[in-house]
């Protein structure tokens, strides 16, 4: 797999995530994550960017425990690479 398809996934996911498009959104974003962490490892900053964004699609979906683990895992990535 190669990082520009994971980029492209995110994107895809953001776009729909706009038109409310959440479930589809979802989709999108957990094969990008799927990608990022195999290409960059679980702890690279992509990662926690994807993470961050698909939290916002759960909490959108009203599924705020799966969000707020999300949000967690995203901060703490990118609380260490500073």
């Amino acid at each position: 797999m190669h990082p520009e398809i994971a980029e492209s996934l995110n994107n895809l996911g953001m776009v729909l995530k706009g038109q409310g498009k959440f479930k589809e959104s979802e989709r999108f974003y957990r094969r990008c994550m799927e990608i990022a962490e195999k290409v960059m490892g679980p702890d690279h900053p992509r990662v926690a960017t994807v993470a961050l964004n698909l939290a916002e699609v759960l909490e959108a979906q009203g599924r705020k425990k799966e969000a707020d683990a999300l949000v967690r895992r995203g901060t703490a990535i990118l609380k260490r690479e500073r």
